[in-house]
């Protein structure tokens, strides 16, 4: 039997065609491949796709030139807005 972590990422992206910034939400599906390797999978919507950062294209424009922004951007930026040296993480269950 294959242990299976999935977790919920938001991914920001800015088009450097048109500046329009969107966030979409992605589900990486992490497992053993059977032969000690890790394995990830990532879904959007509830579909298998590509990984967020692998030739994004701006929904508005059609553009190419997309910025893409991991979800550990957004806590830095907190970090940095609000001065607090502390964000928040979500809790691992044991």
């Amino acid at each position: 039997m294959r242990d299976t972590c999935v977790t919920t990422d938001i991914w920001s992206f800015r088009c450097q065609r048109c500046e329009l910034r969107w966030e979409e939400v992605y589900e990486a599906w992490h497992a053993n491949d059977g032969h000690g390797g890790d394995v990830v999978t990532w879904r959007n919507h509830g579909i298998v796709c590509c990984p967020p950062w692998c030739d994004p294209t701006c929904p508005s424009c059609g553009g190419l030139a997309v910025k893409v922004l991991p979800s550990h951007w957004h806590d830095d930026v907190l970090r940095r807005q609000t001065g607090h040296g502390h964000v928040p993480q979500p809790r691992r269950s044991a």
